[in-house]
């Protein structure tokens, strides 16, 4: 269990569900988006990134790389609000609730003039959720580890 004091545990769970919900409306926002808005916005973010690092990024790379973060912060955030709510199976539960929203989120962009379902997103969403699954499993995993020995030399 990652944290023992109920009270906490509930603030911290109302915190995550709360920041799940929204990113899950701000990925539901940008779906929403005609294909000119889309791409104008992936132009600005790639522009500003471009002129941060000095040379030029190429645009579906920089689209390429918001989906697969927004579905980091978005399973990031969905494992801590299953972590303090259930502590059963949150890491398959998490890939799998990721992994149907990505799969909702290419669907949605049928919906939207100029958008299209990409089986390659659904992908790259999906990778995202699983590879910060795996890292938060690790991590957490290390985390316990390093804790108990420190406790058994104590």
């Amino acid at each position: 269990m990652l944290v023992k004091n109920k009270k906490i545990r509930i603030v911290l769970s109302v915190f995550f569900w709360g920041l799940t919900a929204l990113l899950a409306f701000m990925i539901f926002g940008l779906s929403a988006q005609n294909g000119p808005e889309s791409a104008s916005l992936s132009e600005k973010v790639r522009d500003f990134l471009s002129a941060l690092i000095g040379f030029e990024l190429d645009l579906h790379l920089v689209r390429t790389c918001a989906h697969f973060l927004e579905y980091c912060a978005f399973t990031f955030s969905l494992f801590f609000a299953l972590a303090f709510s259930f502590n059963r199976l949150r890491p398959l539960i998490t890939v799998i609730i990721s992994a149907v929203y990505a799969a909702t989120d290419e669907i949605h962009q049928l919906f939207s003039e100029g958008r299209a379902c990409d089986v390659k997103d659904f992908f790259v969403d999906s990778a995202g959720a699983v590879l910060t699954v795996a890292a938060l499993v690790i991590t957490i995993r290390l985390f316990h580890r390093i804790t108990q020995r420190r406790s058994q030399h104590e």
